[in-house]
């Protein structure tokens, strides 16, 4: 009777890869940090609320602003577009914008979007205007 022979095979690691943490929006990329074309918060906040399919005053409105606590929950309510441009700016309404932001999209540069690292050198006041301006040579 002829011998039988079983083949020898590598052995399979069978346990599952990590899987890296998930962030609980998309972490898109910010245009232009560390040039002079950088857009600004209340854009990146326009693109990604596009990228969920959600207009972004609801997406403030119903994401970010029950985050806020106490007595400022009122910072981030988005109503007709009023204050985004605070958005931008060096005051609470950024910092608060940034810091969920970032903890959201688990991204670590969305503060270069507004003013915020310049806030121990720039005052508030005056900084923002409350109504668009264009520059006449443009």
């Amino acid at each position: 009777m002829p011998h039988k022979s079983f083949d020898t095979y590598e052995e399979w690691n069978l346990t599952l890869p990590p899987i890296p943490e998930r962030s609980v929006l998309f972490s898109l990329e910010p245009v232009g940090v560390g040039t002079p074309w950088v857009e600004s918060l209340t854009s990146y906040i326009a693109r990604l609320a596009s990228a969920h399919a959600v207009f972004p005053g609801v997406f403030m409105n119903k994401l970010l602003e029950p985050l806020v606590p106490g007595r400022h929950s009122h910072l981030l309510h988005i109503s007709q577009g009023t204050k985004t441009n605070l958005l931008n700016a060096t005051g609470l309404r950024a910092t608060f914008a940034v810091e969920f932001l970032e903890s959201l999209t688990m991204r670590s540069d969305l503060r270069h979007l507004t003013l915020l690292v310049w806030s121990e050198i720039l005052c508030l006041r005056g900084l923002v205007r409350l109504t668009k301006a264009w520059c006449q040579e443009c």
